[in-house]
């Protein structure tokens, strides 16, 4: 998940907070490879979706 819980709840939520449980991290994984990773492709992603403005 992360090196420390402060480095956890810093990438946690530049990703607006995806959930509580690991499963819900996961696709900001890197593919398992790295911790939440905030800055990943998946990341820019959902944000540009979830606030997407019209």
């Amino acid at each position: 998940m992360a090196n420390s819980f402060q480095e956890f709840l810093d990438e946690y939520t530049q990703i607006g907070c995806v959930g509580g449980e690991d499963w819900q991290w996961e696709a900001f994984t890197n593919n398992h490879t790295t911790p939440i990773d905030a800055s990943c492709e998946n990341a820019k992603k959902w944000l540009e979706i979830m606030f997407k403005c019209n």
